[in-house]
């Protein structure tokens, strides 16, 4: 399994590096709404409402397609779009609750705002965090803190653990685990922007680089630890198996889906280069 998970998460990061790095941007945004859209399926899988058949399903996946148009298009007109679209979202799920009250429960659409919200709009930041200036730089940090937070927090409490961090809703989570996540979060994103800064001889700050990837790490594993909470309180130990040694889209990118936005908007107001 380490073996396949290894291979495999290699794999996927050489893609996501020439997709990121080499694509134009709607390009990436049309990637990143794919992902979008399976992640949606997937969620909708785990929480039962895919058997349960409720149209209310796809007001959300047309407000995931809306948005990501809305944000490819790149303009600000388009970007302040977004949010009268969750106005209208809402409306429409309240009508849909009255007309079809037989098969769109209040539960259901709840859960269908809120995790269509939750993958919708927060993937939609790496595309905006791409589209700022330096974002074919900027962009990394995200992932590297996120990937650097999982594979040192696995390694460190497979090593060193023994003082567990949430028993209820990740049993193998350790206290340790999770600080040796955030200290090697921090030295892979502030390696990462040196050797950026070197080669493009551009400035760069440590300690905006350091705030980022302390906040970014701690960020990174609630993310991971809600993601759980989802998937156990449906009976559900991986959202799918389309990844394999990963499980599904939202087994892979919940860490990163989760701090996308506060990536975005830490860079935004404390900038590393």
């Amino acid at each position: 399994m380490l073996k396949q998970r290894v291979i495999f998460g290699f794999l996927g990061a050489v893609l996501a590096v020439m997709v990121l790095t080499l694509c134009p941007a709607y390009i990436i945004g049309i990637c990143i709404g794919i992902i979008e859209l399976i992640a949606l399926y997937e969620f909708f899988s785990v929480t039962g409402l895919k058997e349960k058949k409720t149209p209310a399903v796809w007001i959300g996946v047309l407000f995931s397609v809306v948005s990501t148009v809305f944000v490819i298009l790149k303009s600000e007109k388009s970007l302040d779009l977004i949010y009268p679209s969750i106005l209208g979202f809402t409306f429409i799920l309240m009508l849909m609750m009255v007309f079809f009250h037989s098969r769109c429960k209040f539960s259901d659409c709840a859960t269908i705002f809120l995790g269509t919200i939750y993958i919708t709009l927060f993937f939609l930041h790496i595309q905006m965090i791409r589209q700022m200036d330096y974002g074919k730089i900027l962009v990394w940090v995200l992932f590297i803190s996120a990937w650097a937070t999982d594979t040192f927090a696995y390694f460190s409490g497979l090593t060193l653990g023994k003082h567990k961090l949430c028993p209820t809703i990740s049993p193998k989570k350790t206290i340790e685990g999770s600080v040796g996540g955030i200290i090697g979060c921090i030295i892979c994103v502030e390696l990462y922007v040196w050797i950026i800064s070197s080669v493009n001889n551009i400035g760069f700050s440590w300690i905006n680089a350091g705030i980022c990837a302390i906040i970014a790490s701690f960020i990174s594993q609630i993310g991971d630890l809600a993601a759980s909470c989802i998937k156990r309180e449906h009976g559900a130990k991986d959202y799918g198996n389309l990844i394999p040694g990963h499980g599904g889209v939202m087994d892979r990118f919940d860490s990163v889906l989760f701090i996308a936005p506060v990536v975005y908007y830490l860079i935004k107001y404390l900038p590393i280069f």
